[in-house]
């Protein structure tokens, strides 16, 4: 490797596989409800679209309900987790001792924006507007074909 790239400069960046995977967490879970919001989560459309406008309606109530359901659940104890992670004072198990509640903290937020997008779409849906990824089905054609 020496011939292509030279030596190494033995910089060392403790907990970098550590941090590596909070921050590849934290993104993730941040970027979910956003995500949703822009009409980008994968979805059986094809199903979905050959229903009639009263049998959509029905599914797409069904699985924003069972969402709203599991990622609140999912956001209670996540937030428990960030608790019982700042009681305990657990920390990381790298050389840097990163209090966990801190990466923990990110996913059970991210989780918590995605519920209460849910909510805001099964609200939608129930009144009868356009939900938000709706929005942006309509706005580009070429996905309905997805």
């Amino acid at each position: 490797m020496d011939l292509f790239f030279g030596a190494s400069p033995g910089l060392i960046v403790p907990s970098y596989a550590e941090f590596t995977g909070f921050f590849l967490v934290a993104a993730s879970f941040f970027a979910l409800a956003y995500t949703l919001r822009g009409g980008e989560h994968i979805r059986v459309s094809l199903l979905i679209n050959r229903l009639g406008p009263f049998s959509r309606r029905c599914v797409e109530v069904w699985c924003l309900a069972l969402g709203a359901i599991l990622t609140g659940y999912f956001s209670f104890y996540a937030f428990n987790l960030v608790y019982e992670s700042y009681v305990f004072g657990d920390l990381a198990v790298g050389m840097v001792p990163l209090p966990l509640w801190i990466p923990q903290f990110s996913m059970a937020l991210g989780s918590a924006v995605l519920f209460t997008e849910l909510v805001d779409d099964l609200v939608q849906v129930l009144s009868g507007r356009a939900l938000s990824y709706q929005q942006h089905e309509n706005r580009n054609p070429s996905k309905k074909s997805e």
